[in-house]
């Protein structure tokens, strides 16, 4: 196992110096006129044997400025095998093998379904201890625009975010919702990775004071993927990923 972790490791911070934390021009242009299409990818797992299931979704923006929601185009599962184990911090060499299968099964089954321009993964991206979650690792090897919006409060220790020493993750999860308890829909708290820079945010999707955590992947920034997940989100779980949960 330990060489395992080891070869992992060096895999992830060979592949993050290849991760692009900017917009790409297309995507910005998209969100302007209101025509970017978002990828949504989730996994559930069978309880008894290797068996899992990829969720993809594609869903169309939403526009503020009209109070115009976001359209859900398209819904589908595909089932998968999976049986890399999981490794706390090496999610993605579980998951992401499966999404790569999924998207081409997705392609192949529905080859008219609009292209996603970005993907919105339920992981995380740069909210990972060595700033290269599942969302980034997808983006690298899929060669697209990627980021993560996950449901839990991932493992951060940086001094920055201010958490008790010794502090368990529920513990951590339920500070960070005081924090917000005045903080209103749209309005976001910075989480600190261990470089100590902002790597993403713990936002309020709706009127709930349950966040979710939004950190960019591959070829979007963090501020961008916020707004995304805003202009996407009806109830507290963006469509893309909730439509697949």
């Amino acid at each position: 196992m330990d060489e395992v972790v080891e070869q992992w490791t060096q895999e992830q911070i060979q592949l993050r110096n290849c991760c692009i934390l900017e917009d790409k021009a297309a995507i910005l242009e998209k969100m302007d006129n209101g025509t970017l299409c978002v990828g949504g990818l989730d996994i559930s797992y069978h309880k008894s044997n290797s068996a899992a299931f990829v969720g993809i979704s594609i869903v169309k923006i939403g526009n503020p400025t009209s109070n115009e929601q976001c359209e859900t185009l398209i819904v589908d599962t595909f089932k998968v095998d999976v049986t890399v184990p999981y490794i706390p911090t090496f999610l993605a060499f579980r998951e992401v093998p499966p999404y790569i299968e999924g998207i081409a099964a997705f392609e192949s089954r529905h080859p008219d379904a609009p292209t996603p321009d970005i993907w919105m993964v339920d992981c995380n991206g740069t909210l990972h201890p060595r700033r290269f979650g599942g969302a980034c690792h997808l983006g690298v090897k899929v060669g697209q625009p990627t980021f993560g919006v996950a449901k839990k409060l991932p493992n951060l220790d940086c001094a920055a975010n201010g958490f008790p020493l010794g502090s368990n993750g529920p513990q951590k999860k339920k500070l960070v919702e005081e924090r917000m308890s005045s903080l209103r829909k749209g309005q976001k708290l910075d989480l600190y990775g261990p470089e100590g820079t902002v790597d993403g945010v713990a936002l309020l999707t709706s009127d709930s004071k349950s966040p979710v955590f939004v950190s960019p992947g591959h070829m979007v920034t963090l501020e961008t993927a916020v707004e995304i997940t805003l202009r996407c989100s009806i109830h507290r779980i963006p469509e893309p990923t909730r439509q697949v949960s």
